[in-house]
């Protein structure tokens, strides 16, 4: 099964070449209307064969002005999912099995969440449930990093966000937080 992030590549792979292939049968419209429009001054034009290739190049044009959104919103998605991972990297080298503690025993599993930052994410979003030690399992740990992003780091970069994960809800404020930042851009 594939992971989100190797969907969401997939799917912006896709839409890039379907936002591509459209581009070269507009192309290949014009030319074609160009010639029946020409043949249309000769006796014995069909119109309907033109009338059919307008159809397609409306539903083409239409295709043309929202690719561009869904290519944006999937790199928006994969970027996301960049920062988590990198994040992953960063705290614990990817590591994902055992009981992962760190910081004299103050964070824990795979992306070395503090209970305090536990306790925000859970309060902001009430459908997580579970418990502080579910943290040591990194779909959940995901889960905790989503709503806790969502709540402090709403129209923030991916900088700050980082370093909002790693100093609190004002970390992208403190100068302490530029050195884990510069870690996590490696990995983005």
């Amino acid at each position: 099964m594939l992971d989100n992030y190797t969907t969401l590549n997939y799917l912006l792979t896709v839409m890039t070449t379907a936002y591509r292939t459209t581009e070269q049968q507009i192309r290949e419209l014009k030319q074609a209307q160009h010639r029946l429009e020409w043949l249309m001054g000769k006796p014995g034009a069909d119109i309907t064969i033109l009338g059919r290739l307008r159809l397609i190049k409306l539903r083409l044009d239409k295709l043309k002005k929202i690719a561009p959104l869904f290519i944006l919103f999937f790199m928006v998605q994969a970027n996301g999912m960049d920062l988590v991972n990198a994040i992953h990297q960063v705290e614990s080298s990817g590591r994902t099995s055992g009981k992962i503690i760190g910081d004299n025993g103050k964070a824990i599993g795979p992306l070395q969440i503090h209970k305090a930052c536990w306790q925000d994410a859970v309060e902001y979003d009430k459908s997580i449930g579970g418990s502080y030690q579910d943290c040591h399992k990194l779909d959940y740990a995901k889960k905790i990093f989503n709503a806790y992003i969502k709540r402090y780091g709403k129209g923030k970069t991916i900088e700050q966000r980082a370093r909002i994960w790693n100093g609190g809800p004002s970390g992208h404020k403190k100068s302490a937080t530029i050195a884990y930042w510069n870690k996590v851009k490696k990995f983005i």
